[in-house]
């Protein structure tokens, strides 16, 4: 643990990354769908018109939707960079629709209930975490979304609770 908090965005990435190896003695799910597929991500890229967020794409490559057990976090599921299952990759839900009024939000993984979390693609909260309740409307089969959306992390690599680190 630092004794000086981390005052930047780039030394609490840099932080983060040094700690992704210490995930991966106790994980869940690591490279269920493959390894990092850097052809599925080129293919994003292009599509999205934009790269993933720096702590995001790390983890992405560290573990590709693994979750670890030991570390406080929200998520039950994770999707993962590559093209064998397109049910579980973020280059189908770069295609999902979003919330009402809210664009450019690439659902990234859920909870173990109906909550959906997002990262947002926009340039002026790119890399913000959301989370709203979804679920399929039984008329037209679509994602429904409920209006409360809320932010619950400022990047990706907070929604570990890797404060206490910083």
């Amino acid at each position: 643990m630092k004794d000086d908090p981390i005052k930047t965005d780039a030394e609490k990435l840099a932080r983060f990354v040094q700690l992704l190896p210490s995930f991966g003695e106790n994980m869940e799910f690591a490279n269920l769908f493959g390894a990092f597929d850097e052809l599925a991500y080129n293919r994003f890229k292009s599509e999205a018109k934009t790269a993933l967020p720096e702590d995001f794409e790390a983890y992405l490559r560290a573990y590709n939707g693994g979750l670890p057990l030991e570390t406080d976090h929200p998520f039950g599921f994770l999707f993962s960079m590559q093209t064998n299952e397109m049910e579980a990759s973020l280059l189908s839900t770069l295609h999902w629709p979003c919330p009402p009024g809210k664009d450019n939000w690439l659902p990234i993984g859920r909870d173990g209930a109906m909550g959906l979390f997002f990262l947002s693609l926009n340039h002026s909260d790119f890399g913000v975490i959301y989370s709203c309740f979804a679920w399929s409307d039984e008329t037209t089969g679509e994602l429904a979304y409920e209006s409360n959306v809320k932010q619950v992390a400022d990047c990706f690599c907070d929604m570990f609770r890797l404060k206490k680190y910083y």
